[in-house]
């Protein structure tokens, strides 16, 4: 029998008491205690979005992403960029050491990008995201109706979004999975059309 067994039979009154201190500050200490399903983690990565409607890739990747990288580059802390020119759109993402001070690091990438505005065309407007966990939407909505799809769109964006927005705690609402509308245009026979 080791001593703690001994030292519990012998002190019975004790460890009942010591027993009894513990439950209660179990008690008072489990209320208080912060509880998250999703705790707060910042990535360690910037992102810079800059859309420039009706570019090809090289086009982009030209007069976009190559003054946007030249100056994201030279910030201090950045460890590696990575870029991706698609048609009418660049992503850049300026990756950085866990540890560091991602306010102060997205402030720097801001100022980079507004100094390498005068290099960009006129059309293009780049945003600088950073993210954490608190982006991740924490509620997803499903909505059915009988009405097609943009009027219900309509409806829920003049009913139901404003009453979500005025919720505290809420940051941004918004409304997926609507279809955008396409117009094809095929060129016609020449014979039929002037018949």
């Amino acid at each position: 029998m080791s001593w703690l067994s001994r030292f519990s039979l012998a002190q019975r009154a004790l460890t009942g008491l010591m027993s009894i201190i513990a439950i209660v500050f179990g008690a008072i200490a489990i209320p208080q205690l912060k509880q998250q399903l999703l705790p707060t983690i910042e990535f360690p990565m910037v992102s810079v979005l800059a859309p420039y409607q009706g570019a090809s890739p090289d086009v982009v990747e030209k007069q976009v992403v190559e003054p946007l990288e030249g100056t994201i580059k030279a910030v201090d802390g950045i460890t590696g960029v990575t870029s991706t020119a698609s048609e009418g759109n660049a992503v850049i993402m300026a990756q950085f050491d866990y540890g560091n001070d991602t306010k102060q690091l997205v402030a720097d990438v801001q100022q980079a990008v507004n100094r390498s505005r005068a290099q960009l065309p006129d059309a293009v407007d780049p945003q600088v995201v950073a993210g954490s966990t608190d982006d991740i939407p924490t509620v997803l909505l499903a909505v059915t109706s009988g009405q097609d799809q943009q009027a219900l769109a309509d409806r829920l964006e003049n009913s139901v979004v404003p009453v979500l927005e005025d919720v505290d705690g809420v940051g941004q609402v918004t409304i997926d999975g609507v279809r955008d509308l396409q117009v094809a245009v095929t060129p016609g026979d020449k014979k039929l059309a002037a018949a």
